[in-house]
C-alpha cells in the first residue's frame, strides 16, 4: 500500500493520506484483499506467514489510529505490532536523517532483536 499512496499523493502530506485513506472503506477493502490474497498465497505454498505492522516513525504512539486499524485487519494472522518496540526510543533517534524518513540504524536494530524474541516466545521457528 506504501507505494500506491505515495504514487498518487505527491501533492499532500503523507501521513495525512494514510490517515485518509485508512478511512476510507474502499482503501481497507482493498487492503483486506491484499492481506487475504498473501495469506493464501502462503497456505498453497505450506508457508509460515508473519505481517510486521510498522508505526509511523512521525507518529510512533499512533496518535492517528490508524494501527488500530491495521490490527483489526490482522485480527486472524500472527503479526507484530513493532509500536511497543519504538515507542521508547526519541524521535530524533527513530529516523535514518532529517531528510530520509526510512528506519535508523537503532531502530533496524531494536526490530530485530524485538521479532527474534517474538519468534522464540511464540515457539514460531525451532531455534537451536
Amino acid at each position: 500500500m506504501y507505494w500506491k499512496f505515495k504514487l498518487i499523493t505527491i501533492r499532500e502530506n503523507y501521513s495525512n493520506t494514510i490517515t485518509k485513506a485508512y478511512r476510507n472503506s474502499n482503501v481497507i477493502k482493498d487492503f483486506s484483499l491484499h492481506i487475504n490474497s498473501i495469506a493464501e498465497f502462503s497456505k498453497e505454498n505450506d508457508s509460515k506467514l508473519l505481517f510486521i505492522v510498522w508505526p509511523n516513525l512521525k507518529d510512533v504512539t499512533d496518535s492517528s489510529g490508524n494501527i488500530e486499524i491495521i490490527l483489526s485487519l490482522l485480527q486472524n494472522f500472527n503479526y507484530v505490532d513493532l509500536t511497543d518496540a519504538l515507542k521508547e526510543i526519541p524521535d530524533s533517534k527513530l529516523c535514518a536523517s532529517e531528510l530520509d524518513a526510512h528506519p535508523s540504524k537503532l531502530v533496524h536494530k531494536k526490530v530485530a532483536v524485538y521479532i527474534r524474541e517474538y519468534l522464540q516466545k511464540s515457539n514460531y521457528f525451532d531455534f537451536k
